[in-house]
């Protein structure tokens, strides 16, 4: 069956990014933190927001993982929204958390998103996590 090439252009939108979704651990090496599933949701000012779940992660600290939308695109995203499912040991157990940009941001490209010890104070984007003294959780867009 012949096929019909796409072409060099749409080949090279695939390498831009637009959508990437970095999960990051940046927890304590001895806190026990694992971040166990992520939910993102990107949404565009047109269309109906992508959806997608990215389940048995298992990053522990220092550990990131990249997630690429199943449909590339040359538009920016107007933002995202992400539900973190994480483990803390001797803490709480398993628990859910949201984080999403604010309705007023500027489009992007890619973000990071996850958690950190609380060493330094909550900057913009981050957030102190009631329920787990001594966590942070963060959204950045990135380029």
């Amino acid at each position: 069956m012949p096929i019909t090439p796409l072409g060099f252009n749409a080949l090279k939108t695939l390498l831009k990014g637009n959508g990437r979704v970095t999960v990051a651990n940046r927890g304590a090496e001895d806190s026990g933190l694992t971040i166990l599933a992520a939910v993102i949701v990107r949404h565009k000012s047109s269309g109906a927001p992508s959806r997608q779940a990215i389940l048995g992660l298992d990053l522990r600290p220092d550990e990131a993982e990249a997630m690429e939308p199943a449909e590339s695109t040359d538009q920016l995203f107007d933002g995202i929204e992400v539900l973190l499912r994480v483990s803390t040991p001797g803490r709480l157990g398993i628990r859910d958390i949201y984080i999403a940009t604010q309705p007023d941001a500027e489009p992007a490209r890619q973000w990071e998103v996850g958690l950190r010890t609380d060493e330094d104070a909550a900057e913009e984007g981050e957030f102190t996590i009631p329920e787990s003294p001594g966590l942070v959780a963060y959204l950045r867009a990135i380029a």
